[in-house]
This record gives C-alpha cells, structure tokens and sequence, in this order.
C-alpha cells in the first residue's frame, strides 16, 4: 500500500508519468514497484487482464524479428501499441543480456518503449491468448512445452510458498481457472490461468509427466476421476506430486499433494515432540515403539500427519535393525530406512481392494515381524491383521474416525467386523491415537487477545473458553492475517499436533469386549490430572490439547475451534479428582 500510494502522489503530481503506462480491462490496480539499479517506476502486472490493449504480440514465435525461444515465453513478452512497444519480463530477466538485447531491438524500430515487470503466469497468459486469436504465431498441435512450463511454475510456486496441497479448478463457465494453495492447513487464493492452458497444463502433466506405472488410465479424460504420481525437482529438491482429477458438475478439480522424497531431507523422520506431541504422549508413544507385538491403530482426517506419525512410529523402535518391518500402501508415500514398502496403485473405477488383500497375504508368508498397513478399508484386510496380531506380530494402521475411542467402534462395525474377543485380548491393543493439525501462529507478528477485534475473537468464544475450560483468553494470541516477512505474510508457520493417545488398561478391554465405548472413554476422560491451561495430557481429547497450546500462545484458539468443534457446545467430564 505505501508503494501504490507512492505512485498515486507521482501520477497526481506528474500526469504524464501516469498515463503512459495504464492499467486497462481487468478491474484491479496495477501495482507498482522501483526496479533495482535506480531505474524509474515501472508497472508490475500480476494478472492478464490488466494489460493494456494492444495490437500484436511481437514476441511470439513465427513473428520475423522479435520472435523468442519458447522456452522464454515465461520470461519475457512484447506488445505493439500502435506506434509503441511495451516490454513485459520478469524483475531477475530484466537484468539479463537476452532482455537488454531484445530491448535495443526494439528502440531500432519504435520511438517508445516502455517497460514493465509482469509474473510468469501473465506472460505465458499472454502468450496462450495470442495463440487462440492466432497472431503472428506458427500454428502447431503440441502445445507441450508452454503447458509444461505453465505447470511447473504453478508446482514451483506453490512448493516455495510451503504448500501441502495445490487445487486446481476448472470451471466451463469461467474464463479463467483458479488455483488455490492450503498452506498451513488452510486454503488460500493463489493465482488465475486461463481456462485452456489450465486445462493443457494437467492434461500434459498427466499424459506426459508422471510415472507411467502410477497412472489410473491410459490418457487424461476430464470427465473421468483419475490419479497419478508425478516426480518433480524444485530447487535441487525431489518430490513426488500426488496428481487427484476430480469431475464435477461443470467442471473439474485437480488435486496435487506435494510429498518430499529428497535422501537428505527424507532419511530421518521427526521425533514425537517435534510432531507437537505433550511430553506424557511422547512416553506413551514410545512405549508403544518399544513393544514387539499388538496393533498401534492411528485416526484423523485427511491430511492430518498420519503417515507420518506412522513413519515416526515404526524409526523409534530401538529394535528395528534386528526385525523385518514390511509395508503396505496406496500408495508410499514417506520411504522408511530399512522396511521393505509395497505400492500399490488402484485405478479410480475400483472400489475393490482385491490388490491390497493379496499383498497382505503375501506379506504375511514372508516373516515379518512388523506389518505397516496404510488404512484398513474392508471387513478381509481386517481379518488379516486380526489374525496377524492375535499371532504374536506387531501392526500399525489408520482408520478414518473423530477420536481415538471411535476408532474401537469402528473396528467392531460391520463394515469391519473385529471380533470384541480380539478386542478384549491382551496384546491386540497396544494404542489408540487420534491427531489433527493446527496452524502455528507466528510469534513475531501474532496479535495479543487484548488487542483483537470482536472479528478477529468474538466475545461469545472469550466466554466458553472462561465458562466451559476455566481458562483465560486475555493470555491468549490470534492470527494476524497480513502477516510479516517472517512467515510470508501468512500469518502462521508450520502445522502442530493435538491429539489424544490412549493406552488401553484390562478395565478398558473388559469393556470393549462387552460394547461398553461410551462408558471406558468416559472413565478415561475422568483420568484427567491437570488442568487446561497445563501442558499434561493425560485423560485430554485432542480439543483439550489444543486449548492448552492456545494458552501458551501457540495456536489460534479460533482457529482450533473451527478445526474441532463449537466451544459453547462441547462438553467437559469432570475429572476424577475434581
């Protein structure tokens, strides 16, 4: 803002300075920034729509005396006003020879050229607009390269900006496609393409750029559901994008989740405490590593650190180089030093898990001493690693529920159907865990309580927090929304578990065995010793973790409440000693 209102002082003192360059057609205001090297003011064009009509792209390939590699179509672009040009490049191409070459070329020709910065989506924007009204442009059927580029500038961007999770949508309606980036666990706006070459773009990653293996379908359908895995490297790091196309009524959505699999950031897998786990789970959960037989069953939503949890769980067992840990997955995602990992790849159409079943019962002949399943999703998978426990082995798995207790219900539904007497044995149940993650709030631009908005933090959750937890919000911190350099102008760094570990006793067993859930979670919950504002976990849901970490300024409590569940409508068990 103190930029733009820079520029609005020149132009309202110099109009000339102002109108050479305007910001026509796409409703927003250019934004303005000073090149380095002392150089003038110049335009920086952040969306197509705002460049100013011209009459030719000069640039574009075919054109006889300005025509750039296309492999520079997303650095730089020039455009014929008239008896004008308008230069548009990238701020680090600015300062190349290749751009002061083009540049003197065109002073050849034209009286006036101007200048301006503009983003690599807005020059391969330009570029694709010009190829649809057919100017100046060697017609061709492969368009690969500018949708390659488009493509791995979108993945650059979005891994740069630290995001878990790039969207993509394409709407029929919509001149332009959107891309959205989850950062932090929450979604936030990222850029607009327009609706060809978006659809291009994923249609050249899927056919062209992922693992041929990994592929769902042969070529890319967008009326399809389809998925795929492909590998990237953004600066001299390695990942593998989890590609997930989604058709919806008039449109489509593609999914990329990011998954690092660079040795050198990927070989060691992080602690517990750096999950975000109390120091009393972190002794369960290492208990739990240690044990050499039973089922460590995990839950949480999509996208809530499960695989890594489970990755954490099976690198701290102190044994591990001495026992044969096997996997299965749908596919790997984390590599696990030392396990032998099955992948495997279902299409979409599927609905069966013939394929999962039958490594798991080829695993099973090939004495392991430990068996990681990704997720157990059918009453025979569940069989199997009944079977495989009750026997003496160890096993480790998720299974989609809301709490840690829920994940005993589920196991005896009739979608899985584990027998209660499996559930009553010793050494079927070693853990119960159940996690979420919560943006962490930057500590150098955090807003104090007392300094909040009624938007920012509502009155009516400042009183469930003092009438339902006994706990003070005026020590609390909430999200600032514009953020500081620190954290990218996000306003948060990073993700932190809540959760809820259980460590099932005999009086917890006998329970599950006569269907008593509801009963051996609430004499659980009763267990609890501290209170919310301490760090001490024992006997806490994962919501009531979460109150602890938003009373040492951790978390957004606002935040955690939209990520579990209404404060004013949660209830609290009294402890045993309360």
């Amino acid at each position: 803002s103190q930029v733009m209102f820079k520029f609005l002082r020149k132009v309202e003192e110099d109009p000339d300075g102002g109108k050479a360059l305007p910001a026509e057609g796409g409703g927003q205001i250019a934004m303005f920034a000073l090149k380095s090297g002392g150089k003038k003011d110049v335009v920086a064009y952040d969306d197509v729509a705002d460049i100013p009509e011209h009459d030719e792209l000069l640039t574009a390939s075919g054109h006889p005396s300005f025509a750039v590699p296309e492999v520079q179509h997303q650095q730089v672009a020039a455009v014929r006003q008239g008896h004008a040009a308008l230069l548009l490049a990238t701020d680090e191409f600015s300062r190349s020879v290749e751009y002061l070459s083009l540049r003197q070329r065109l002073r050849s020709k034209f009286a006036d050229v101007r200048e301006a910065i503009a983003t690599p989506t807005v020059l391969l924007s330009l570029y694709s607009q010009t190829a649809s009204h057919g100017k100046h442009v060697d017609r061709r059927d492969d368009e690969d390269p500018l949708s390659r580029e488009l493509f791995q500038t979108q993945v650059e961007k979005g891994i740069r900006a630290r995001c878990t999770d790039i969207h993509i949508v394409i709407m029929e309606d919509a001149p332009t496609a959107v891309v959205l980036h989850r950062i932090d666990g929450l979604i936030c706006l990222a850029d607009r393409i327009p609706q060809v070459h978006a659809l291009a773009a994923v249609g050249v990653a899927f056919n062209k750029l992922a693992d041929k293996g990994t592929r769902s379908d042969g070529t890319f359908i967008p009326g399809r559901h389809q998925y795929a895995k492909i590998p990237v490297v953004v600066d001299g790091d390695s990942y593998n994008l989890r590609f997930q196309s989604l058709a919806v009524a008039g449109g489509l959505r593609v999914v990329l989740r990011t998954l690092e699999t660079s040795k050198s950031k990927n070989s060691d897998a992080k602690t517990f405490e750096q999950l975000g786990y109390s120091r009393d789970q972190c002794r369960q959960l290492h208990n739990g590593s240690r044990r050499t037989k039973g089922g460590i069953f995990i839950a949480g939503p999509t996208g809530s650190g499960k695989s890594t949890t489970l990755k954490t769980m099976m690198m701290s067992s102190p044994t591990r180089h001495r026992r044969i840990q096997l996997t299965v997955e749908d596919p790997v995602e984390y590599k696990i030093f030392g396990a032998g990992q099955v992948s495997l790849q279902r299409s979409a159409k599927d609905e069966g898990d013939a394929d999962m079943n039958a490594a798991m019962r080829a695993i099973l002949r090939c004495d392991p001493d430990e068996l990681m399943v990704g997720e157990i999703k059918d009453p025979e998978m569940a069989e199997l690693l009944e079977g495989f426990i009750l026997s003496g082995h160890k096993s480790l798995t998720s299974v989609h529920t809301t709490s840690a207790f829920e994940i005993v219900t589920r196991l005896a539904s009739k979608k899985l159907k584990v027998s209660r007497d499996a559930m009553e044995a010793r050494n079927f149940l070693t853990l119960l865990i159940y996690q979420n993650l919560v943006p962490v709030l930057c500590t150098k631009c955090r807003i104090p309580a007392s300094q909040a908005s009624e938007e920012q933090f509502p009155s009516s959750t400042r009183q469930a927090l003092r009438d339902i937890f006994k706990v003070n919000p005026d020590c609390m911190f909430v999200t600032n929304e514009c953020g500081c350099e620190k954290c990218s102008f996000k306003g948060t760094i990073g993700q932190t578990v809540v959760a809820e570990v259980v460590a099932p006793d005999d009086d917890m067993r006998m329970r599950f065995g006569s269907g008593q859930y509801a009963a051996a979670e609430k004499k659980w919950r009763r267990s609890r010793k501290a209170a919310f504002d301490e760090e001490d976990c024992t006997g806490k849901t994962a919501l009531e973790h979460g109150i602890y970490k938003a009373c040492v300024g951790m978390i957004d409590p606002v935040v955690l409440e939209s990520f579990t569940e209404p404060f004013e409508s949660y209830q609290v068990v009294e402890s045993s000693k309360e």
